[in-house]
């Protein structure tokens, strides 16, 4: 090995420095990882470390800060159910003074005098539920209800005295009586009006039977064989496949027979506006409660719900007109086709009827020419306040018939209210009255017809009513069936619940739904406890006592609602809670400096700047050495 001298380059100080230098950055960026205890301070350290921290930290600040909205979220929540505290203390002040005004001892005045509370306690809830609010956002005037669900119509039942049970079986009495709100398909089904294929024979088993359609027909149905006077034919199965029935047939039947399930018929007595007993000539037919019937001629055609079946051609009913006897009265009408009619679409005219079948409605077309074989099946295309457009699907060779039907099934009125019971002594039976109370009208109106035990009626606000067994025991008597009628489910587009950013990401939200609690949401706000004019005092008290209930179980459902939405919050707080120290231990996994280690790499670097310094400076006296060449 050869080494030759330089004194254009010193290559071992040269080689010393880049060394040093190198010591030098290392030592500089430890220093700079143990003074800011990080392991990555810059892109440098770690590009994949550095962008994956970041974003776990931006994590951990959005569940952070989730956390602060849901508590602001369940301060919001505390507000709104102190306030509808004090709205139930307000309810059940209200409940009390109507306990107060029931009874017979208060006078007209006395009644009065309470009603002025009560008046300024429904305007009390009113004021509170426009004032409360939180960080500016009102809480209780629906302005954050949300989607608002249907209310289905309903019934309470609140027998208000201990009822005698010596008669009938055991439980079986007056209190017992079963009610429910009565329900009607969208529209009336179409008309039976068929013929068997076959000789029928009479039996009291089932048989299955050959029709000529089974459109509109279905299990239950009590047919009626024209011209036939005694007891229906009961259905027990369709069988569209084929066109059978399986039915009991009290009487025999021959091949062609005409049955049919509509009432047919016309007004054996004259009837006036209002409550009626009503008789109809012709053979039996199958009245029910509920069953909408029509008159359809001119000047005064109606649609009248039947209340209360008395009898095979006998029935209770509200009429809004008076009718002369012989008026025509059915499930459907005769509506005459221009005689030579083919296929295609034709009009026919009819007396005005309040709910017309809706297009796609089949009615039964009947051949005048060729009846009773001549029934077929026409379609509503579409409909004005005295016409039908009719799809008809053949030629009929002379005059033909539509047979109409109902229309759109109803319930009879939509009021809230409270219906009483009871029962009375007429001097020949013991039997209940049944009485109305209009919650809106504050006006009630009392039937005139007389119900016997085990008798079934809807003569108010389509509520059906079977009563038990009753005597002589419990005349006196009373109950009381709050009514409370359907209500539409409601988006409220313009009234969107208020929605917390629960967690980090978008979209994790949660919505908190606080519907209005006005005296008008909670339908208290026609509360009277002094009755209008010609209705019992005590009658209005009572049903502002099922007024006053329905708003408390309102209010409580709606506590017990932002109690578990309070109970949610705390569990959500806490997840974010979790969830942002999980992430930011992840953090610290990537970012922080294992200090231990980075002390003894600190040491080892510090020590190699020292050596490489030494290192350095002799290298740089290694040009004396050439001096002595020139000694």
């Amino acid at each position: 090995m050869s080494f030759s001298f330089s004194l254009a380059s010193n290559g071992a100080a040269n080689a010393a420095r880049s060394a040093l230098d190198s010591t030098t950055e290392r030592l500089t960026n430890e220093a700079r990882q143990l003074a800011s205890g990080l392991r990555i301070n810059s892109a440098a350290d770690d590009p994949s470390g550095l962008a994956i921290s970041q974003s776990l930290t931006a994590r951990v600040n959005g569940f952070e800060r989730a956390q602060a909205n849901v508590q602001s979220a369940a301060d919001a929540v505390n507000v709104a159910d102190g306030a509808l505290a004090s709205v139930t203390d307000i309810l059940t002040r209200i409940r009390t003074l109507a306990v107060e005004a029931s009874s017979s001892i208060e006078s007209n005045g006395d009644r009065a005098n309470l009603q002025a509370e009560v008046s300024q306690l429904l305007l009390e809830i009113d004021r509170i539920s426009q004032g409360v609010n939180f960080n500016g956002a009102p809480l209780l005037d629906g302005s954050h209800a949300g989607f608002v669900p249907a209310v289905a119509a309903s019934v309470t039942v609140q027998a208000n005295s201990v009822l005698a049970t010596n008669a009938g079986p055991p439980g079986s009495n007056f209190g017992k009586l079963v009610a429910d709100v009565a329900t009607l398909p969208a529209y009336q089904r179409p008309i039976f009006y068929n013929a068997v294929t076959q000789n029928v024979p009479a039996s009291t088993a089932p048989q299955t039977v050959s029709v000529g359609s089974t459109v509109g027909l279905v299990p239950g149905d009590a047919l009626v064989p024209a011209g036939y006077n005694g007891p229906a034919i009961q259905v027990l199965a369709v069988d569209p496949s084929n066109d059978t029935i399986t039915a009991i047939f009290p009487q025999a039947l021959s091949n062609g027979a005409q049955i049919r399930n509509d009432v047919n018929g016309s007004l054996v007595n004259a009837v006036t506006a209002g409550e009626n007993v009503v008789t109809i000539s012709g053979t039996a037919q199958p009245l029910y409660v509920g069953q909408e019937l029509q008159l359809p001629f001119p000047p005064n055609a109606e649609v009248v719900t039947v209340q209360q079946v008395l009898g095979p051609t006998t029935f209770v009913a509200d009429f809004a007109y008076a009718h002369p006897a012989g008026d025509y009265i059915g499930s459907s009408h005769f509506d005459g086709i221009a005689a030579g009619s083919g296929p295609g679409s034709y009009t026919i005219t009819y007396g005005t009827v309040s709910n017309p079948s809706p297009p796609g409605q089949q009615v039964d077309i009947i051949d005048a020419g060729n009846f009773p074989a001549g029934v077929y099946i026409g379609t509503v295309l579409s409909y004005t306040s005295n016409s039908y457009t009719l799809s008809l699907p053949t030629a009929f060779p002379s005059g033909a018939y539509a047979l109409a039907p109902v229309g759109n099934g109803t319930v009879s009125d939509t009021y809230d209210g409270s219906i009483k019971l009871q029962v009375v002594n007429t001097g020949v039976s013991i039997a209940v009255q049944e009485s109305f109370y209009n919650t809106a009208t504050q006006q009630q109106a009392t039937s005139a017809t007389l119900l016997a035990p085990g008798s079934t009626s809807s003569l108010f606000d389509g509520v059906s009513i079977t009563l038990g067994s009753f005597t002589s025991a419990d005349i006196g008597s009373t109950a009381y069936v709050k009514a409370l009628q359907a209500s539409a489910a409601q988006s409220n587009p313009d009234a969107p619940a208020l929605n917390v950013l629960a967690g980090a990401s978008e979209g994790d939200t949660i919505a908190l739904s606080l519907p209005a609690v006005t005296a008008g949401a909670l339908r208290v706000a026609a509360i009277s406890l002094v009755a209008g004019s010609g209705t019992d005092p005590t009658l209005a008290a009572e049903d502002a006592i099922g007024q006053s209930d329905f708003a408390i179980q309102q209010v409580l459902a709606e506590r017990a609602g932002l109690g578990a939405f309070s109970v949610r919050l705390q569990e959500d707080e806490s997840n974010d809670a979790l969830a942002a120290l999980n992430l930011q231990a992840s953090v610290s996994t990537i970012r922080d400096l294992n200090v231990g280690a980075a002390t003894t790499r600190f040491t080892q670097s510090r020590i190699e700047e020292q050596v490489g310094t030494a290192v350095l400076a002799q290298a740089n006296a290694l040009p004396e050495t050439f001096l002595a060449l020139f000694r």
